[in-house]
């Protein structure tokens, strides 16, 4: 697995949790460095967490077989591996009983030069510098998207975006149980470390460094399960550092 990059370092944390409404996750998240990807099953297609997980192992599969080359050879093979998750999605049996065939939101970050970005749904991507910046745009929202992976091939869109990195910055990969409960405000001081999510006991994270992102995944999830906890949370966070 490789952990340096441009000289520079990638410290990982990542968790994911049922949530306290849904009996199963129908999340799915890969941590193979340079890649990361969270993927969210929908809710009410067949098989969400088959679709989810199906689609993570598509990217990484397709991932795995290329030899990385400069950053527009590499967005085009990120395309190509999203177009394979395309197909493996579709492939997925399923009864027919089942009001709509099998979807997954997928989002992923992948280090090179710079950090490319690729999307389609409403799972999100963050970068954390001297404020948040958000690097992803919905498309749509629960119910009513109307991009995901396993829809029909003519209605697929694929963003892309690159983004520098530097040392000190800190991306976040997170599925909507997450924003469901999260403001982009408070999840911008839980990674600079100025959020208090436990009052009682006075508990403030002042410093994120390559020690404490475990604690950034802790707090919010903590703060998806406090305030009602209606779906599944999938966090990764990736620290960059020298």
């Amino acid at each position: 697995m490789r952990k340096e990059f441009k000289g520079l370092k990638l410290k990982i944390a990542h968790g994911s949790n049922v949530g306290k409404r849904r009996t199963n996750n129908e999340d799915s998240y890969l941590v193979s460095s340079p890649l990361f990807v969270v993927a969210d099953g929908m809710g009410g297609h067949a098989k969400g967490e088959v679709a989810s997980d199906t689609a993570c192992e598509a990217v990484l599969s397709h991932m795995e077989k290329i030899k990385p080359g400069d950053i527009d050879e590499l967005q085009e093979d990120l395309v190509a591996a999203y177009l394979s998750a395309q197909q493996a999605v579709q492939n997925i049996e399923y009864r027919k009983y089942y009001e709509y065939s099998p979807g997954t939101t997928l989002t992923s970050i992948y280090f090179h030069d710079d950090a490319i970005v690729t999307h389609v749904g409403d799972s999100v991507a963050y970068r954390m510098r001297d404020k948040l910046e958000k690097l992803t745009k919905d498309h749509g929202y629960g119910h009513s998207l109307d991009n995901f992976v396993g829809i029909n091939d003519s209605d697929l869109r694929i963003d892309q975006k690159t983004v520098e990195y530097e040392a000190g910055d800190v991306f976040l990969l997170a599925t909507d149980g997450l924003t469901n409960h999260v403001k982009d405000s408070e999840i911008e001081q839980v990674l600079s470390g100025l959020y208090n999510y436990d009052r009682e006991i006075d508990q403030l994270y002042k410093d994120i460094d390559e020690n404490s992102i475990d604690e950034i995944v802790e707090i919010l999830t903590n703060m998806c399960l406090n305030r009602g906890g209606s779906d599944n949370v999938t966090l990764i966070v990736i620290k960059v550092s020298k």
